[in-house]
């Protein structure tokens, strides 16, 4: 009888293993799914944006350099962009990271969180403008991106945190209607997801003009990069 308990508990304890390791084999395989997905999904809005800095003739090798306040970008080619995009509003662009894209102004704050400039789905999204008032209608004017961990859309403002990248990376151009606007940064901050604060639009337009990037901190936070407009080149 003894024998015949320890065969059973023998055979038990096999199955029991081997339903372990085929649970950890399927984890680990539907893991590797979903990161080959996610990747094949970052690669996907990665090429799309390259292709469209290519349409708006805006360089690949320039915009990941710094360049000082004596430059200034290439005039992207708002023509091809209305093509694609008829909410096409501005360019972003920010020397010293991968920051170089189309900003849009939607009906609403939602529509392009996972919509892409070419109105695909996809996790990366595409800049845009506050929807609640217009772009440069009063002294504050806000953009949203989201942060992607692989640095994409407004993935390395993150960086703004740091005391050498903030100090050597100040200068943000924003192209409007026509012309580029030089704007310097002046703080970079964490806040609660609730504070409404940097989102306000402000008293009407004037000289001294901000401009805040906004993008996400985990799930509690955003993180804000202000910026003050110096001068149109």
């Amino acid at each position: 009888m003894g024998k015949r308990t320890r065969g059973i508990r023998k055979k038990l304890k096999q199955l029991y293993t081997a339903a372990a390791v085929a649970v950890l084999i399927v984890t680990f395989l539907l893991s590797a799914v979903l990161l080959a997905g996610k990747y094949c999904r970052d690669q996907s809005g990665k090429e799309e944006y390259r292709l469209i800095r290519k349409i708006a003739g805006i360089s690949e090798n320039r915009q990941r350099y710094y360049m000082d306040s004596s430059h200034i970008p290439a005039v992207p080619d708002e023509n091809g962009l209305l093509q694609i995009n008829p909410d096409y509003a501005g360019w972003l662009f920010i020397p010293g990271t991968e920051i170089s894209y189309p900003v849009v102004y939607p009906e609403n704050n939602y529509e392009y969180l996972n919509q892409t400039f070419e109105g695909k789905e996809n996790a990366c999204g595409c800049l845009f403008f506050e929807a609640s008032y217009p772009p440069f209608s009063s002294e504050n004017t806000v953009i949203y991106g989201h942060n992607m961990k692989s640095g994409e859309m407004f993935g390395t403002l993150k960086k703004y945190r740091e005391e050498d990248f903030f100090r050597q990376n100040k200068t943000i151009y924003l192209w409007h209607e026509g012309q580029w606007s030089m704007y310097q940064v002046q703080k970079a901050y964490l806040t609660d997801r609730k504070d409404k604060s940097p989102y306000e639009a402000g008293k009407e337009a004037s000289e001294k003009m901000r401009l805040t990037l906004v993008t996400c901190h985990g799930k509690e936070q955003r993180l804000i990069v202000q910026a003050e407009k110096q001068k149109n080149c």
